[in-house]
C-alpha cells in the first residue's frame, strides 16, 4: 500500500483551522489589544492628574504656610499692616518692616525680599476690612473657587 503523507492516514484527518475561526481569533484580539491600549491610556492620564493636582495642593499649603507665617511675625500691636489687592506691607514706627505680594507674571510669592515659586497658582488676593482681618484668596489654575485664609488682626487699609 502507498503511504498518503504525513496528513492522511490514521488519526491524521483534522485539516487546521478554517478561514472563519482564524477571523474569530484575530478580531478577539484586536478587541483586546484596543482594550489594553485604552486602559494603559486611561492610567496615564489619571496618574498626570494626580501629579498636577499634587503640585496645585503643594503651593496652595506652600502659600497657606508662607501667609501664615509672615502674619504671625508681624501681627503683634508695635506693627500697622497696610493691605493691598496683592500686597502686605507691615510697619513699625512708620518704617517698612516688611513686604508680602504676590507676583501674578513671575508666578511667585516674594516675602521680604525672598521670592518662592507658585505657577500652578492663578492668582493671590489680600483684601483687608475694617474690623482688622486680612482676608487671602487663593485660586489656582484647576479650579474658579478660591481658597480663603481669614487672618485677624489691626489692618490699615492705605
Amino acid at each position: 500500500m502507498r503511504e498518503l503523507g504525513p496528513m492522511r492516514g490514521k488519526g491524521y484527518n483534522k485539516r487546521g483551522f478554517t478561514l472563519a475561526e482564524m477571523a474569530i481569533a484575530l478580531a478577539v484580539t484586536a478587541v483586546l489589544l484596543v482594550s489594553i491600549t485604552t486602559l494603559v491610556i486611561m492610567i496615564a492620564k489619571e496618574s498626570g492628574r494626580n501629579a498636577k493636582d499634587s503640585e496645585i495642593t503643594q503651593q496652595t499649603q506652600l502659600v497657606r504656610t508662607l501667609v501664615t507665617g509672615w502674619f504671625g511675625n508681624y501681627s503683634g500691636q508695635e506693627y500697622t499692616i497696610a493691605c493691598t489687592e496683592h500686597e502686605l506691607v507691615a510697619s513699625r514706627d512708620g518704617a517698612e518692616a516688611g513686604r508680602l505680594r504676590y507676583d501674578a507674571e513671575a508666578g511667585q510669592m516674594i516675602s521680604n525680599g525672598i521670592a518662592l515659586g507658585v505657577a500652578e497658582l492663578r492668582d493671590v488676593r489680600f483684601q483687608g476690612y475694617e474690623n482688622g482681618v486680612i482676608k487671602v484668596a487663593v485660586t489656582y489654575s484647576a479650579s474658579a473657587a478660591p481658597m480663603v485664609i481669614l487672618l485677624r488682626s489691626e489692618v490699615q487699609q492705605p
